[in-house]
């Protein structure tokens, strides 16, 4: 008999996984970590529903469709719709939009009515735009790691360190040179956002999340926010669907 009567949210990324127990307020939810789907196991016997998203393949979500069966827990698989909320979504193939991207355009609609932007700075750098009830589209780049790789693994004489940088500066070694090159391609990636929001409007809000904002965070102010659970706030409005 499960004791918590809020479902636990389960968000199956490229390298983590993320969860949290919903709540009656959404902005209110905390996002945790854990390395594996096993992780989850000890909760499972607390929560009397699971409502999960991945961009990973389906044989992920069928590992905790069985853990949670053999608890006769049900399990919600959410994805990519062509609307949601009254948001639609730009792709005409909807299905080719990751459901990461699409909880989060929803998790912004909870914070601001206004344009917005989100920035999901993790394996990819993605960036999604919102103008009223429209989802406008996007970008897609190599995140800080992705371009770490190309320029070391396909050029002879750069190498790179296992070091994330602080803040942007000069480098003055060739590791160096990769991590602030690298910090420098995402202060741009945000930048562009900025000023493609501020064609639209000088009332608009981003929202930065993802494993590698603390590598922007110094561009943070009242119109960029650090909005590390957003994925989350948008997949437990699927909590009264």
């Amino acid at each position: 008999m499960s004791e918590r009567t809020s479902p636990l949210l389960v968000d199956i990324g490229n390298t983590r996984i993320k969860y949290a127990y919903a709540e009656s307020n959404p902005l209110n939810i905390s996002t945790l970590n854990c390395a594996n789907i096993a992780s989850l196991i000890p909760l499972l016997d607390d929560v009397p529903e699971v409502i999960v998203a991945s961009v990973k393949n389906e044989g992920v979500v069928d590992q905790l469709k069985t853990l949670c069966d053999d608890r006769s827990i049900p399990l919600q698989h959410v994805t990519t719709e062509p609307q949601a909320f009254g948001i639609r979504c730009a792709y005409s193939e909807y299905k080719n939009l990751g459901v990461d991207r699409w909880l989060a355009v929803l998790g912004a609609r909870l914070h601001t009515l206004g344009p917005v932007g989100v920035i999901d700075l993790g394996t990819a750098a993605t960036f999604d735009l919102v103008i009223d009830a429209q989802h406008v589209g996007g970008w897609i780049a190599p995140g800080f790691a992705l371009m770490k790789n190309a320029v070391t693994q396909n050029t002879s004489k750069v190498f790179g360190d296992d070091q994330l940088p602080e803040s942007l500066s000069i480098g003055q070694g060739t590791a160096q040179c990769v991590n602030f090159g690298c910090q420098a391609m995402l202060e741009g990636f945000v930048l562009s956002a900025v000023r493609h929001l501020e064609q639209q409007s000088k009332d608009y809000r981003i929202f930065v999340c993802g494993g590698n904002a603390n590598l922007v965070e110094h561009m943070f102010n009242e119109r960029i926010e650090h909005m590390p659970d957003i994925v989350l706030q948008g997949l437990s409005r699927y909590c009264q669907k």
